[in-house]
């Protein structure tokens, strides 16, 4: 009986590897078809972030001179000698003034960055489930940006009469009322998650993850060489163009998937009366839907997952932004960089990171099939060894060696997102995708003010310190994807156990039949 047994049990695992094979053998150009149909929401991304990337540096260029001409009125030949890098026609005294009246303003910039896309958040996520909408959350951004780019069109025009305050204004608040980036990726992550399933989404994550890099990175290649050649007229006209081809692109090629939008009288929903929009998009029942996911019944571990990946987004999230706040003006204090060695080092920071994360993609998640918790520790391991190279780095070529150390970095942010993205169903992603979004917001908040303030106060003796304020957020997401990570052995050994019943009733029915 037993040898019976084990010979239909043999005979099950081979029928079943058979019909695995068959489904799975798929032609090279059945494969690339397949491919091309995942991309959907991709090339705006390549559009939009390219454009936004590009013009940063310009903006920031933007502000310096506004502020050595305008708000402090240096002569002219000391600011185009600061445009220039020119040190033997002003001194580092007035470098530092300049950088320390456009650090304060900035801490102005970061708050308004925050406050707004936060509260912004609470309704976006809840009424994009109820709709099943994703596309407002992907578009209104980049309308944000429109505005935000003839405003700097105007600033220059009139560059003698406005200061650097309607500069900060323009950069802020149009692109803050439309959600910003927080608001761009709740849209891009929302409709990822929904086009794919549960077995195929890290990867499709890290897809989208990996054209972030690649704009990223084309981006901010261009900056320097743009800002250069084209000057602040060509680089803010260059970005206006692409932001209003991202928005046709979006317009014409994504497509919300409202097939399972509930209909009045189906699945035991009311009828309610009709509402205008605004009011249906600031209901106070939104914010309730939103932190109903953290707060609702269910599995203890579960909302401490949630609660977890909260503070992950904010300590990593946040120490990214950080960075971002200073690291233009530390380059041209600590190594005396212009626009193009600024732009040069970040294209290969980016170049690395994407590497790093295709590797990571590659290795650990297609190889070696490492839960996302563990994918996330080995990004911060990398991420903390980077930040003390990068502080105590003394030359320019030893800064762009403290890039390789941290290559890994971007794995972090593919794990972050497929963990969330699995502890929600379908009809609540945007609700979960803007909890990840309000405490992206808040970071701006709080960590840009911090490490504008930790710059301004160690500028003189050590512009480097404000890294070794990211390796402590960043050792603190270390510990946390390890607690993670053990919460998660018991869960897969549940998942393990289930389907070991699964296919022992397989073999059971199996048996049954042929006898």
């Amino acid at each position: 009986m037993e040898q019976s047994n084990l010979t239909l049990t043999n005979e099950v695992r081979i029928q079943n590897s058979k019909n695995t094979k068959k489904h799975t053998k798929l032609s090279v150009f059945e494969r690339l078809k397949s491919l091309a149909a995942t991309i959907t929401v991709e090339p705006l991304m390549l559009f939009f972030i390219t454009s936004s990337m590009m013009a940063t540096l310009t903006t920031e260029n933007l502000n310096l001179e506004k502020a050595c001409r305008v708000n402090i009125g240096f002569n002219a030949s000391v600011c185009d000698a600061m445009v220039i890098r020119d040190r033997s026609r002003y001194t580092p005294e007035q470098e530092i003034q300049v950088q320390k009246l456009v650090s304060s303003m900035l801490v102005y910039k970061t708050a308004a960055q925050g406050i707004i896309p936060f509260l912004l958040m609470l309704f976006l996520g809840s009424w994009s489930d109820r709709h099943r909408r994703r596309k407002p959350f992907i578009l209104m951004p980049i309308y944000g940006d429109i505005v935000s780019s003839l405003g700097y069109i105007l600033c220059t025009y009139f560059f003698t009469q406005l200061s650097v305050e309607y500069a900060i204004f323009f950069e802020a608040i149009p692109v803050s009322v439309t959600g910003g980036w927080f608001c761009f990726f709740v849209g891009v992550y929302s409709y990822v998650t929904e086009k794919s399933s549960e077995e195929t989404r890290t990867m499709r994550i890290g897809t989208a993850t990996m054209f972030t890099h690649v704009s990223l990175t084309m981006g901010i290649a261009l900056s320097g060489i743009t800002y250069r050649k084209l000057g602040f007229y060509g680089v803010y006209s260059l970005s206006l163009f692409m932001f209003v081809a991202a928005i046709f692109y979006g317009i014409i090629m994504i497509e919300d998937d409202l097939s399972s939008k509930n209909s009045n009288g189906k699945n035991g929903t009311k009828m309610e009366p009709k509402k205008s929009f605004l009011v249906d998009l600031f209901d106070y029942r939104h914010i309730v839907n939103t932190f109903a996911i953290v707060f609702k019944e269910g599995a203890f571990t579960k909302r401490l997952k949630l609660c977890l990946v909260m503070i992950l987004v904010l300590l990593n999230v946040g120490s990214y932004r950080g960075e971002l706040t200073v690291m233009y003006m530390f380059s041209r204090r600590k190594f005396t960089w212009d626009e193009l060695d600024y732009s040069g080092y970040n294209t290969y920071h980016s170049v690395t990171q994407m590497l790093g994360a295709s590797l990571c993609l590659a290795i650990f998640v297609n190889w070696m099939k490492v839960d996302d918790a563990t994918l996330g520790m080995i990004g911060m391991s990398s991420k903390i060894v980077g930040c003390f190279a990068s502080a105590l780095a003394p030359t320019p070529l030893y800064f762009y060696l403290a890039a390789l150390t941290e290559i890994f970095n971007g794995s972090s942010h593919i794990a972050m997102r497929s963990i969330m993205s699995k502890l929600v169903s379908a009809d609540e992603l945007g609700k979960m995708f803007s909890i990840f979004g309000l405490c992206e917001a808040l970071t701006p908040l709080l960590c840009g003010p911090l490490y504008s303030f930790v710059y301004h106060q160690t500028i003189d003796v050590f512009p480097g310190a404000f890294y070794f304020v990211s390796a402590l957020l960043h050792t603190g997401a270390l510990f946390i994807f390890l607690w993670l990570y053990l919460l998660r052995k018991p869960s897969r050994k549940c998942k393990e156990e289930k389907e070991m019943e699964v296919y022992t009733e397989q073999n059971e029915m199996f048996f049954d039949e042929k006898c």
